[in-house]
């Protein structure tokens, strides 16, 4: 799912303002990021553990923290108010994927990083900013959600306007070349050492773009 938009004219008063684009914004449903809704009393696993939204995104801020390994400054998107053992939860979930993803066997299946995210959707998500060139993302405009009953998933995709040359800085003009390598650590997060899994991550990277 990636939110709906449509072209739409717009007239104020009988004057004719022009074009603009009406869009979803990023919200729980089953029509839009599926996920179970969540309520105060879901204090307890399986209920705590989803779902939530959280991303990497400009402010205002609702409920902001910053991951233990790489210092990634995230936030809650959904619910937009949760309790202190909801929002400890989900740091301390995202703060043991990230131990994980650092750790001497971090490409192990059952204690590494595979069983912390989707990594197909990661790899989607990458495979998407950079065939259309989205020069916000990574170091803005991600978003991530997690079920109550499954892993990390990198989705939706979002705020697109700036891509395929509609960006005149961080070589986003130039259709030739990766955007990922001009950006510091600090504003690529996680995939610097996904990358190093060279028999899993890189692996299936390389079959996905095949694939498509």
């Amino acid at each position: 799912y990636a939110p709906r938009v449509r072209f739409c004219e717009v007239v104020l008063n009988k004057a004719y303002i022009g074009v603009y684009v009406l869009s979803e914004k990023i919200k729980r449903d089953g029509d839009r990021v599926d996920l179970v809704q969540m309520g105060a009393a879901d204090l307890r696993a399986p209920e705590i553990s989803g779902g939530y939204i959280f991303k990497k995104d400009k402010s205002p801020s609702s409920q902001p923290w910053s991951t233990a390994t790489e210092g990634i400054p995230l936030d809650m998107h959904h619910p937009q108010s949760v309790n202190s053992a909801q929002f400890n939860y989900l740091r301390g979930h995202v703060n043991q994927f990230e131990a994980a993803l650092h750790s001497a066997d971090f490409e192990n299946l059952e204690t590494g990083y595979p069983a912390f995210i989707d990594v197909l959707s990661f790899i989607d998500n990458h495979l998407f900013v950079e065939t259309f060139k989205e020069i916000d993302v990574y170091r803005i405009s991600a978003y991530f959600a997690k079920p109550r009953y499954g892993k990390i998933r990198s989705l939706p995709v979002w705020d697109y306007n700036l891509s395929l040359g509609n960006a005149n800085y961080l070589n986003g003009g130039n259709p030739v070349g990766w955007y990922y390598p001009q950006l510091g650590a600090g504003d690529y997060p996680w995939y610097a050492r996904l990358f190093q899994d060279t028999r899993g991550f890189r692996a299936m990277y390389s079959e996905r773009w095949r694939q498509l």
